[in-house]
């Protein structure tokens, strides 16, 4: 790959006269361009059969942008407007490329008239990203301007590769043969893009019946469990396990003349959240089940507790947490506390996070020695994925660090509870902020207000990105959004009378046994000395 790679970069969302000026000298039209990467207004259109009016606009945007990944998958081809002469192509020749500070694919579609182009097409959630035209060097891309650079770096990476296997390459590009079978790749370890992005995607697919239309599913990440687990509609024999997403991936594709096919969504639906429960819930131990079940009996609210190391995090998490804690005992005295933080995926071993979950583990257990009062807690960090899902769902309410934290409280089981995250995070509105639009019914969380936050940005572990700065906020802020939070919890009443008459069972068990012993030391008493 070139060491000092220089491409011509252009954000079409914020042009400057020198990009216009080098766009028209190469004959490109800003009009065509702006079509290919859906800049502007489109056209929202709904399926045959199907009512998309109770969906975020975001959701109905994406599915309008990405109506070619349909197409793809339809007919194994898509189209593209001609950027130069506004003909309508179409290309069914792909190479695909890692994108590496996503764990996603970048597709890059070949075009040709004037000369050899390219579309460009993936990130998180699949949509047209750039146009690439290799003899003038020039990217033009939709993506914020701190990503460009990671597509500059895709690019450079892709066309590396190109150049090394330039007659393996030929042969692809010239076989009359039509491909061969078409290959749907699952990726991403990161649980919320994996579920936002990835399995809504498959999800979408099934519900619009186009499952069947896939040759392969090929599974490179499964963090949230089996995918034939979650979608018992695929085949088995459909499903390939493979453990790699660098060149011998992309040889699979070059030298088997597979078709890759891209296909994301960014909505979460119910019946997606109960699948992968369900799947959950099969996987997990009957001692974990029955240790949830018995918790959920005892304890009223069963609070969950996001804890996290690095970017973004509450830097005093430990002493407020315990205050927390303890405070809330004070008027709940059946509270229980579940410690949330890395899931393992089956078959993972603790090593595979050693470091991160050691700073987890020590969080809890310094938050453990300053609590002050009786609490049971439950410790989830570094259990198996399973088994967080089963307990998440059965928890009262949450206190989460904004982001992945809220992935399982929020995007699977939908529950009530409070976020917290920095002030660069807040000035995101709260209908577009992460998870606010991303589940079918989703019950919105309550945000710290901005009032009560000190970003620390040296502590960050990003400087150039303020949206990563650690933070800090007063516990007794949270403590009293809580006990605002609880009253409202579902159920209330109910789980308030079961936790009761169950304290009241222990009480009159207690009580009996301590009458038996009585009687028996009076028995005692009044036998005579032998």
């Amino acid at each position: 790959m070139k060491k000092n790679y220089d491409y011509k970069s252009i954000n079409i969302n914020q042009l400057k006269q020198e990009d216009l000026l080098l766009l028209e000298n190469h004959g490109l039209c800003l009009n065509y361009l702006q079509l290919n990467l859906h800049q502007g207004k489109t056209e929202i259109m709904s399926e045959p059969g199907q009512s998309n009016s109770n969906l975020p606009k975001e959701v109905l945007s994406l599915m309008n942008k990405n109506k070619f990944q349909k197409e793809l998958i339809s007919h194994g081809k898509i189209s593209c407007i001609c950027p130069f002469t506004g003909e309508i192509l179409y290309s069914e020749t792909c190479i695909p490329y890692p994108f590496s500070p996503s764990q996603n694919l970048n597709y890059f579609f070949r075009f040709k008239n004037r000369e050899v182009f390219y579309l460009i097409t993936g990130f998180f959630d699949g949509k047209k990203i750039a146009l690439y035209f290799p003899n003038s060097e020039i990217i033009i891309s939709n993506l914020p301007p701190h990503i460009i650079k990671f597509l500059e770096f895709s690019v450079n990476c892709w066309e590396y590769y190109t150049i090394v296997n330039a007659n393996k390459i030929a042969i692809f590009l010239n076989t009359d043969k039509k491909f061969s079978k078409k290959i749907l790749t699952v990726t991403h370890s990161h649980l919320g893009h994996h579920l936002w992005n990835k399995l809504s995607g498959i999800h979408q697919m099934y519900e619009w019946n186009q499952l069947e239309n896939i040759d392969e599913f090929f599974v490179v990440e499964q963090p949230l469990g089996k995918l034939e687990d979650i979608f018992p509609e695929i085949p088995p024999d459909k499903i390939k396990r493979i453990n790699f997403l660098n060149e011998d991936y992309v040889n699979l594709f070059i030298e088997n003349n597979y078709l890759p096919i891209t296909y994301e969504s960014n909505f979460v639906k119910q019946d997606l959240a109960d699948r992968v429960y369900q799947a959950s819930l099969k996987n997990c131990s009957p001692a974990v089940i029955q240790e949830i079940k018995d918790a959920k009996k005892q304890h009223f609210p069963l609070l969950w507790i996001n804890v996290r190391t690095g970017s973004r995090s509450w830097v005093s998490q430990i002493e407020g947490t315990a205050n927390i804690i303890n405070k809330l005992a004070e008027d709940f005295p059946n509270l229980g506390i579940v410690f949330d933080g890395i899931s393992l995926l089956e078959g993972q071993n603790q090593n595979c996070y050693s470091s991160s979950l050691e700073a987890e583990k020590k969080i809890v257990r310094e938050i453990k020695k300053l609590i002050q009062k009786p609490v049971q807690t439950y410790d989830l960090i570094g259990c198996i994925i399973y088994e967080n899902l089963v307990w998440v769902k059965n928890i009262d309410l949450y206190l989460s660090h904004w982001g992945n934290g809220l992935t399982k409280p929020v995007l699977i089981a939908n529950k009530p509870g409070i976020a917290h995250c920095n002030k660069e995070a807040l000035k995101v509105p709260i209908t577009e902020r992460w998870v606010s639009w991303h589940r079918e019914n989703c019950i919105l969380p309550t945000y710290i207000s901005g009032a009560h936050i000190q970003d620390i940005s040296e502590l960050s572990l990003d400087v150039h990105n303020a949206i990563n700065n650690n933070y800090d906020i007063d516990w007794q802020v949270i403590y009293q959004k809580l006990l605002e939070l609880i009253p409202q919890c579902q159920l209330y009443s109910a789980r308030m009378l079961e936790c009761s008459q169950f304290r009241l069972e222990v009480l009159k068990s207690n009580l009996t046994a301590s009458r038996l012993r009585l009687a028996e030391i009076c028995r005692l008493l009044q036998e005579p000395e032998k």
